[in-house]
């Protein structure tokens, strides 16, 4: 009984707990093992007063979303050891260039070995992504230059065809978007053809079961729809017109017993 109950509790607690896993969020779950890209932030809190601390530097980061560099002045880029801000600032155009820096300067009362990391503010559409790297606090320093700024890197998921962010929807081969939480089956505008918007105008393969092969199996089905015996879906009226005429008649049989001949 103890070895049971032992089991469902190991089952219970590695089950995996969707929640926002990003501690300076407002809606921070402590127990959530999975992001779920809920996370609530207050921008108006990052703040920093300079005289609370007894050291600082600086950092000059360009950021890159997707490998990209963002060139948009309204971006924030904020520093942080654990939840609290110790420096941000938005972007700033170097003069006759269209790119941006993010001159940011750090405080810290700690001399060395504070761990500090990144949150990068997207204005264009308000969502707040955690950057790869960290840094290392020292007193004076200075990490990047205008003209070698500290890349800062973020694989932003952004929204999917549905507008969903962090959602998995995309467009299919017939530009329609599907999957994800559309309700869409991918491809479901496709003709068994391979047509998009298609009406299956094209010969059929023959065969009836979808097996990957054409077989006797393939040839009595043919003959059972031909007699009326059953009633074919879509795929069999269409896959048993071998020559492509539009009906299903003994001319399709011969052309499956054909092939299954030339194949024995």
């Amino acid at each position: 009984m103890c070895l049971w109950s032992l089991l469902i509790f190991s089952l219970l607690t590695a089950r995996d707990i969707s929640g926002c896993t990003d501690p300076v969020a407002l809606n921070y779950n402590p127990q959530a093992t999975l992001e779920d890209f809920s996370c609530e932030y207050d921008i108006n809190q990052w703040t920093v007063t300079p005289s609370d601390f007894q050291y600082d530097g600086a950092v000059i980061g360009a950021v890159f979303v997707n490998g990209s560099r963002t060139t948009n002045t309204s971006d924030l880029l904020a520093v942080f050891a654990g939840t609290e801000c110790r420096g941000l600032a938005y972007g700033l155009e170097i003069p006759g260039s269209q790119e941006v820096v993010f001159m940011v300067m750090l405080y810290s009362n700690t001399s060395s070995g504070e761990i500090l990391t990144f949150r990068y503010l997207d204005a264009g559409n308000g969502i707040v992504s955690i950057p790869a790297e960290t840094l290392e606090f020292s007193p004076n320093m200075i990490v990047g230059s205008v003209l070698d700024p500290l890349a800062v890197t973020v694989s932003e998921l952004g929204f999917d065809c549905a507008g969903i962010y962090g959602g998995n929807a995309e467009y299919d081969s017939c530009g329609i978007c599907s999957g994800g939480t559309t309700g869409i089956i991918p491809n479901s505008e496709m003709d068994f053809c391979g047509v998009c918007f298609g009406d299956n105008s094209c010969p059929g393969n023959g065969d009836l079961n979808n097996d990957g092969s054409l077989d006797i199996l393939d040839a009595v089905r043919l003959v059972s729809i031909i007699m009326g015996e059953v009633q074919g879906d879509g795929y069999e009226i269409w896959s048993g017109d071998t020559n492509g005429d539009g009906a299903l008649d003994v001319l399709d049989v011969i052309v499956i017993m054909t092939a299954i001949m030339g194949n024995s």
